[in-house]
């Protein structure tokens, strides 16, 4: 009954309800995964609080995407597109309200595990209003992304490889990216210029409404 106005939570409860052996794997192996990655920080002295935050956004990143993909590929494999195409809502709203759900799955056992290191984390000086800045930041970024690959699915409809490719570099370069210093300069509070940030965030926006209105001229022309 709680779940009655939240469709989407209630819908993955359902679908975890009737796979339980494979939710229950796939739950374990994503907590052994963060565990890995936040132990290896620990035994190397580099578990400070930015190693965290930046381990915990991209984590999220991750799952959103990664579930993002698996599930549109099984809605195009299953013909279940047609009905999400053919539905009075979105769907690109469709699979923001999935996002949800799936950034509150990878939330929670990102906390679970980081419970475990509380004791070890090297605290950092870091502003409130500068970690909000810096989460408001990241999850811009994070749904132009989503959104991108999202377009990048429905033209090409397998692309979980790629995805699983992308999110792996995220994590071993991605503090070598220009945006991604800029924005960790922004969480522990130097000056940064916010020009290059809003042109990048721009030029990122339009690459990914091309996309996305490639891929629906691909739906309204070839269909699923």
């Amino acid at each position: 009954m709680v779940f009655k106005k939240y469709g989407e939570i209630r819908k993955y409860i359902d679908e975890n309800k009737n796979y339980k052996l494979d939710f229950i794997s796939q739950l374990i192996y994503e907590i052994i995964f963060v565990f890995g990655i936040l132990f290896v920080l620990s035994s190397t002295g580099n578990l400070t609080s930015i190693s965290a935050i930046y381990v915990m956004v991209w984590y999220i990143i991750d799952s959103a995407l990664v579930e993002m993909v698996y599930s549109l590929e099984f809605e195009i494999r299953s013909n279940g597109i047609i009905n999400l195409i053919s539905s009075r809502t979105d769907i690109l709203f469709i699979y923001f309200k999935r996002s949800i759900v799936w950034i509150l799955k990878a939330l929670a056992v990102y906390v679970f595990c980081l419970i475990f290191f509380v004791n070890k984390i090297e605290i950092l000086n870091i502003s409130f209003l500068n970690a909000m800045m810096f989460l408001i930041v990241s999850f811009a970024f994070m749904y132009i992304i989503y959104y991108s690959f999202l377009g990048l699915t429905l033209i090409f409809e397998r692309v979980s490889t790629f995805t699983n490719f992308f999110t792996t570099v995220l994590l071993v370069l991605g503090f070598k990216l220009p945006l991604i210093k800029k924005l960790f300069n922004l969480l522990i509070g130097q000056s940064i210029n916010y020009t290059p940030v809003i042109i990048e965030f721009i030029v990122l926006s339009i690459l990914s409404i091309y996309i996305i209105n490639i891929a629906k001229k691909r739906i309204s022309t070839r269909g699923f």
